[in-house]
C-alpha cells in the first residue's frame, strides 16, 4: 500500500488554510480552509517528515 505522503509533490500555507498539490497528470491545487493556516501547515509537513 502506497501512503498518501508519496502522493503530494508540495504544500503552501495560506493565512485561512493550506494548499496541496498532487503527483498526478490530472492534478490541480487543493484549498483545504482551516481558520489557522501556518498551525495546519506546519502541523502536516512535520506528519509528512515522519513518514
Amino acid at each position: 500500500m502506497e501512503s498518501i505522503t508519496a502522493l503530494i509533490v508540495s504544500f503552501e500555507p495560506y493565512e485561512d488554510g493550506i494548499g496541496v498539490m498532487r503527483d498526478a497528470q490530472t492534478a490541480k491545487p487543493q484549498e483545504f480552509r482551516t481558520g489557522d493556516g501556518w498551525f495546519i501547515y506546519n502541523l502536516v509537513t512535520n506528519l509528512a517528515q515522519r513518514w
